[in-house]
């Protein structure tokens, strides 16, 4: 199974102040070779573009 994000989409993760989801979202991130800057959205949320 591919990758089940589209590209040129946005993504947002909520609870990225959580250390385990902030992780797994770098994870994520790393294995699939995105390197796009990561922008907050509120205190705990942040946002890409892909």
């Amino acid at each position: 199974m591919g990758d089940p994000f589209r590209a040129r989409s946005v993504h947002m993760v909520d609870e990225c102040d959580i250390k385990v989801c902030r992780e797994a979202v770098h994870d994520y991130r790393s294995a699939h070779g995105i390197d796009a800057a990561m922008k907050p959205i509120d205190d705990n949320g942040v946002s890409w573009r892909r």
